[in-house]
């Protein structure tokens, strides 16, 4: 699982193309496909903390 995650870091346009339904990840359940998707995309945005 964390080679998946470590590979969609480093190929964002393959995240897209999940998320738009034209691409799938083989062998992962799709209630596991949305955890990795938004814990990606987590990893992905910065955090900004207003002070």
């Amino acid at each position: 699982m964390e080679e998946l995650v470590i590979y969609l870091l480093n190929n964002p346009e393959i995240i897209q193309q999940v998320k738009d339904g034209n691409a799938s990840l083989i062998g992962v359940e799709k209630e596991e496909v949305h955890s990795i998707i938004k814990e990606v995309d987590e990893l992905i945005t910065p955090n900004y903390y207003w002070r």
